[in-house]
């Protein structure tokens, strides 16, 4: 079978089980998670934002969207190329190592990382 779209957003989840490796989108927002499983290389869009996490599990090279914002995040893996939007406000980042990325101030109060331009951490 094939699953190109988990939604458990809003359930009050502490786990999600091993996924599919066809998944395509997982909306898994405002939930009590505190750690992902491995994300599927078919993945493209990740909402993972209002739960509980300290870290995030490799980010797979087809992600193109990634809305983590408001979590315990200390920091974020190595980022595909290929994302055009990450959305990261309310989490403690203290460092973001990455070359692909040119870093500007632009949002007061927000980090946001958009089409590679954009970047405020606080």
């Amino acid at each position: 079978p094939y699953l190109e779209c988990l939604s458990c957003h809003s359930n009050k989840l502490c786990l999600i089980p091993k996924l599919p490796d066809n998944l395509g989108w997982l909306y898994a927002s405002n939930n009590c998670l505190t750690t992902l499983p491995t994300l599927p290389q078919s993945l493209q869009i990740l909402y993972c934002s209002k739960n509980k996490l300290n870290s995030l599990p490799l980010i797979p090279n087809k992600v193109k969207y990634l809305y983590c914002f408001d979590n315990n995040l200390n920091s974020i893996p190595t980022i595909p190329e290929n994302i055009m939007f990450i959305y990261f406000d309310k989490n403690p980042v203290k460092t973001f190592i990455d070359t692909y990325f040119e870093w500007k101030s632009n949002y007061e109060n927000k980090n946001i990382l958009y089409n590679y331009k954009i970047l405020k951490i606080h």
